[in-house]
């Protein structure tokens, strides 16, 4: 239920970053220049804060999962 819908946007969050990222670097064949390095740059860093949003996330479901459990042991 409620899991599945945050596994959802997990799943979509990190599929828009993904693309993001391949976009950058596809463009990147014709920029040569600084402002390339100063987008790939803010990319990367993008790229990581993604990385701990994903984590959390995941954190989240399975503290979820496990509140789940515990309301169900009656």
């Amino acid at each position: 239920m409620l899991n599945s819908g945050l596994q959802g946007d997990i799943n979509r969050f990190q599929d828009i970053i993904r693309n993001l990222s391949m976009g950058v670097n596809r463009s990147g064949i014709s920029w040569r220049d600084a402002q390339y390095a100063e987008l790939s740059e803010k990319i990367q860093r993008l790229a990581r804060s993604s990385k701990e949003v994903m984590q959390a996330g995941e954190r989240c479901m399975e503290a979820m999962r496990r509140f789940d459990d515990i309301a169900s042991e009656e």
